[in-house]
């Protein structure tokens, strides 16, 4: 019997899975045959990607490889500059700014080389290697108006920033000894604030390099101060050979400033320790402050303002009974450690000029450690530079040690025609109060002041004709001082600048308030850079003054000065040219002894009685 099952009313249906699933079937009924092909494509695509032999194929970037190849193309660019717009015929040294800062803080530094390179005295090449890269060097030179017309320099743009410091250090460490390779810097200018790793690059690329290279650290405080650095010759800032020796002239002197306090007044002094500390300088260590306090003038506030100054730079000694003061005190309390070391002697009611020590920077560079200047035996006869110029005269003081240069060298008929009178001076007189003294000079003193002593005190034929300096000592130090000045032709360089502004002036006690000197006035920022931006007058174009005020050239002075040698000399017989201080000095009853003898005399002597 055939049974059949049938569901009455009833459809089975039909098992449709796409049905299921109504998006999905939205989606393929919408796909286009262009779409389909896009599909297809992709997903192609992100197969052929995701095999494992394409991750076997490619190796990834580390960031020290990506590091090796931006300094290999830092390198590139740098050969090009070199080859482009490097001048390797020029003839004038080179030198080389460098500095890691952004182009924000680096804007003053690079206007410095800006003068440099305008001024042409040597060729100026520009590296920046600072790790801030938003901005780039020409539009930086050109938001600042550093155009080719007054900023005719190089610059190579080496800055980025790498994986870590080590790389950091080596990489610029590199790049600049390719510079200094193609470019064979004699200076490298940089500044006090650079970052540990840059100078680290740069000392190591620099120190070993033969011939030497000049390295000038610059305060970032001081750069709107320096524009007269493109005024001096490559040799100032190179290096000149003093004494069969080579050495970085920028950083030769060193100066040392020596006080002796008087007896009767401390507010001059706290005043002038004041001046000394809110001064610029120019070096980035203070110079060496030595003081030696005569009995009853430390004070408590005297001694706390001498905390700011640094200790290491600091000598402080304390007399039990009253000797010398100013000069005489620092005859007795300093002698230089070498031909370089240089004593500015001031006396305590002194008040300084902020800007002192760039005028004793900028004229020793320009007078002493230049080797443009003439082959000249007057170089010779330079033996100090003052911080003030003469004091004019005045019925206010009895003071026969004033000079009007003014008129002085408008009376002279060398120098008729002259528009402008504002010129530095040398002038055969000393104002014991604020003058830097040359240390070959001092030293020579000393020699000449213990045989001095060593006969008896001074000669009349001499002293007569000396002022006294002391009005109940006639034969004071300082005119000791100006026996030999006369006798040897020496000078002192004294500034001038309009309204008769120096770089000190002395204050005058008046009842118990101490004022300044009305005649003189202290030089501001403006009126020294106004004046010395371009640079100081060549030697030879210098003002001549003899001790009695009168213009006359540097053969009158040693003309002068073989008189006066002859005059002090006890001898019959004297050298006229190359002798030394002993030359002058020897028995009454014995006629002019040979060195040989004289040096056996000293002997005998000993060291002489100190003064």
């Amino acid at each position: 019997m055939n049974v059949s099952h049938t569901i009455k009313d009833k459809e089975v249906p039909r098992w449709r899975p796409l049905q299921r699933i109504p998006r999905l079937r939205l989606l393929v009924s919408k796909l286009s045959p262009k779409r389909v092909l896009i599909l297809i494509l992709f997903l192609t695509t992100l197969l052929f990607f995701l095999r494992p032999s394409y991750f076997r194929g490619v190796s990834i970037i580390v960031p020290e490889k990506r590091d090796e190849d931006i300094v290999k193309g830092i390198k590139d660019d740098l050969r090009r500059v070199i080859l482009k717009q490097w001048d390797m015929k020029s003839p004038r040294q080179t030198v080389l700014f460098a500095t890691a800062h952004d182009l924000r803080n680096a804007s003053t530094f690079t206007e410095l080389a800006c003068e440099m390179a305008l001024a042409r005295k040597m060729d100026v090449m520009m590296i920046y290697v600072g790790l801030n890269k938003t901005d780039s060097v020409p539009f930086f030179l050109h938001v600042n108006k550093f155009e080719q017309s007054n900023c005719p320099f190089v610059y190579v743009d080496a800055r980025h920033e790498y994986a870590n410091l080590y790389l950091q250090t080596n990489a610029v460490e590199a790049i600049i000894a390719d510079t200094v390779i193609y470019v064979n810097p004699s200076v490298v200018i940089y500044l006090d604030d650079e970052p540990d790793w840059f100078l680290q690059s740069l000392e190591r690329t620099t120190f070993w390099h033969i011939p030497a290279i000049s390295m000038i650290q610059l305060k970032r405080s001081a750069l709107p101060n320096l524009r007269w650095i493109s005024s001096l010759s490559s040799s100032t800032l190179m290096g000149t050979p003093l004494e069969a020796k080579a050495d970085l002239a920028w950083n030769i002197p060193s100066v040392d400033i020596v006080i002796t306090t008087s007896q009767r007044n401390t507010g001059t002094l706290y005043r002038l320790i004041e001046s000394l500390l809110s001064a610029e300088y120019i070096q980035p260590i203070s110079p060496r402050l030595f003081i030696t306090f005569n009995p009853n003038t430390t004070t408590p506030a005297i001694l706390k303002l001498l905390s700011k100054w640094p200790a290491d730079r600091l000598v402080l000694r304390h007399q039990i009974h009253p000797l010398h003061t100013s000069f005489p005190g620092a005859l007795q309390s300093w002698y230089p450690s070498d031909n370089d070391n240089y004593a500015l002697v001031l006396q305590d009611d002194i008040e300084l000029s902020p800007w002192y020590m760039y005028w004793i920077h900028l004229t020793l560079m320009k007078y002493v450690y230049s080797s443009d200047l003439p082959t000249s035996s007057s170089l010779a006869l330079l033996s100090g530079i003052s911080l003030q110029s003469a004091p004019q005269p005045n019925s206010a003081t009895s003071d026969k040690r004033t000079l009007d240069i003014r008129r002085a060298l408008l009376m002279a008929p060398m120098y008729t025609g002259w528009t402008d009178y504002a010129t530095p001076y040398i002038w055969q007189s000393t104002l014991f109060h604020s003058t830097l003294f040359f240390p070959q000079q001092w030293k020579e003193f000393h020699t000449y002041i213990s045989i001095r002593e060593h006969f008896g005190g001074g000669i009349p034929a001499v002293s007569n004709f000396l002022r006294p300096y002391s009005k109940d000592e006639v034969h004071s130090l300082e005119v000791y001082w100006s026996e030999l000045f006369l006798a040897r032709g020496y000078a002192i360089l004294y500034p001038n600048f309009d309204d008769a502004a120096s770089f000190a002036r002395p204050h005058r006690l008046a009842s118990l308030d101490d004022t300044p000197d009305v005649d003189l006035s202290l030089i501001n920022w403006a009126q020294f850079l106004d004046q010395v931006n371009d640079g100081l007058p060549d030697w030879e174009d210098l003002p001549v003054l003899d001790y009695e005020k009168n213009v006359v050239g540097w053969d009158q002075l040693e003309r002068n000065a073989l008189k006066i040698s002859e005059l002090l000399s006890t001898c019959e017989e004297f050298p006229k040219t190359h002798w030394d201080v002993r030359d002058l000095f020897c028995f009454p009853q014995e006629r002019y002894r040979g060195r040989h003898e004289e040096d056996d005399l000293m002997d005998e002597m000993g060291n002489g009685t100190s003064v």
